[in-house]
């Protein structure tokens, strides 16, 4: 698993961090601030299309928004025990 975060700690990149941390998953952390131009290069733009942070790559998959990335995360990894603090 190949597992990138790119964006600055001074950021809604920090939401990210710190639940990759939680899970214990082992990744690389690029940090990029919001208004680099590396942002909207082809490359990036390949991963987010909006060219913004957060942003992740999970083996070639690109996912931008912290609290999609952080839901995608707590799916991909295990924290199926998740739910709604209110019960419906």
């Amino acid at each position: 698993m190949a597992l990138t975060i790119y964006g600055s700690p001074r950021s809604r990149t920090m939401r990210t961090l710190w639940l990759a941390a939680e899970l214990g998953l082992k990744y690389e952390h690029v940090p990029v601030q919001a208004d680099d131009s590396w942002l909207k290069e082809p490359a990036f733009l390949r991963l987010n299309s909006a060219g913004t942070i957060p942003t992740i790559d999970h083996d070639g998959f690109g996912l931008g928004e912290s609290l999609a990335i952080n839901l995608y995360l707590a799916k991909t990894f295990g924290l199926d025990e998740l739910r709604s603090p209110i019960s419906l």
